[in-house]
């Protein structure tokens, strides 16, 4: 799936696979619920991320913000970053690559 817009939010209720959605005046907030075969993509500059992830998914996330704080309930093995502001890492033991970038606001990494 792939979304993207220049002055408003996206939300995604349920994707079943991979993402790329970006915006430049909003939030993102997306429902993965099925294991993504290639990488995901999410990208904002002037709000938070939210992601809920499906129990069982496998992701190697790289998550970073200049405008709040990244945040992941669920239990992550951290690769190589671990701050406020970014974190690295596997989750289920990895798999394709969830991006999640903010210039305004913060990121959440959330159980579904």
């Amino acid at each position: 799936m792939e979304v993207s817009t220049s002055g408003g939010s996206i939300h995604v209720n349920e994707v079943q696979g991979a993402i790329r959605a970006t915006t430049s005046g909003g939030s993102i907030t997306a429902t993965i619920s099925r294991q993504p075969e290639s990488n995901c993509r999410l990208k904002t500059s002037g709000g938070g991320v939210t992601v809920r992830l499906a129990e069982g998914l496998k992701v190697d996330v790289n998550a970073k913000t200049s405008g709040g704080n990244v945040r992941c309930d669920m239990p992550i093995t951290v690769k190589g970053l671990l701050g406020k502001s970014e974190v690295e890492g596997k989750i289920n033991g990895g798999g394709p690559e969830l991006y999640l970038r903010s210039s305004g606001g913060s990121i959440r990494i959330l159980n579904k």
